[in-house]
């Protein structure tokens, strides 16, 4: 048989059930060819009878022969060998260079399919420190999932880290927290976030008791409602507005503007 034939018949081998016999024609391959799909095609046979350790070892061939996506065999491998009991990265052929932000992501995604959220955020939690992009959007619905469920100190911490991660609905649900809580200075400091990050509700709910939403002059600066006058200038120049056209500067609603000064939203 030529070596194509042999690949076909390790194929046809694994389908059936016969690793071994499979392992031992795609070695054989392999020392005729050694191609990068023979390398991945072995990490496959060696996680599918859950030799973690043989696995790795040919998923970082593959990997250091060119295979970009035999990096994500490495998702599967962390996976398995985590739903087996063992400690992946306490393994020798461990190498966290090998685990791209993608691949963290990949892992994260098959503990939550799993429904092992716990994990799931972890992994995700790596891949958003990478700066994995796909990831974020993941991390912010599983950590708003995961604070539903939860008590109040848990559920707050839950939704500011989905906060800052840029989720206008993890802001609106802390603003919503802390008027609970009575702190109408801090809720409204979430509301506004919210808001900024397109938030209907928070929109809406500032709007009911006065806030007024930013426009753009013609410079291109926000225009503010004076709280003096209600007339509308540019954000830089209210301060002198309210001295030189007002004639009071210190009105209660300042101390609120000067707070948030950098928020779309002023009273």
């Amino acid at each position: 048989m030529n070596t194509v034939e042999t690949e076909l018949l390790a194929r046809r081998c694994a389908k059936e059930g016969r690793v071994k016999d499979a392992i031992d024609l795609a070695l054989q391959v392999h020392r005729e060819t050694g191609q990068c799909k023979v390398m991945s095609f072995l990490a496959d046979l060696h996680l599918q009878s859950k030799q973690f350790d043989e696995a790795l070892v040919w998923v970082k061939k593959a990997i250091d022969a060119g295979d970009s996506e035999a990096r994500y065999k490495l998702a599967d491998i962390v996976f398995q060998n985590t739903i087996a009991g063992d400690s992946f990265e306490s393994r020798p052929g461990y190498d966290a260079a090998h685990f791209v932000p993608d691949v963290m992501r990949y892992v994260g995604d098959l503990f939550l399919h799993n429904g092992e959220k716990n994990t799931a955020v972890r992994w995700y939690r790596r891949a958003v420190a990478g700066n994995c992009e796909s990831a974020k959007p993941r991390l912010i619905a599983l950590l708003l999932e995961m604070a539903d469920v939860t008590h109040q100190e848990t559920k707050e911490q839950l939704y500011d880290e989905a906060a800052r991660l840029g989720s206008a609905e993890a802001n609106y649900k802390l603003g919503l927290l802390f008027k609970k809580a009575g702190d109408s200075l801090a809720a409204d400091q979430y509301l506004m976030m919210a808001a900024d990050l397109g938030h209907r509700r928070a929109k809406d709910d500032l709007t009911r008791r006065g806030y007024l939403f930013d426009e753009l002059s013609a410079l291109g600066q926000p225009l503010v409602a004076c709280p003096v006058c209600g007339k509308k200038v540019a954000k830089d120049c209210l301060r002198m507005h309210k001295m030189n056209s007002c004639g009071d500067f210190l009105l209660p609603g300042i101390t609120r503007y000067e707070n948030f000064s950098n928020r779309n939203y002023r009273r």
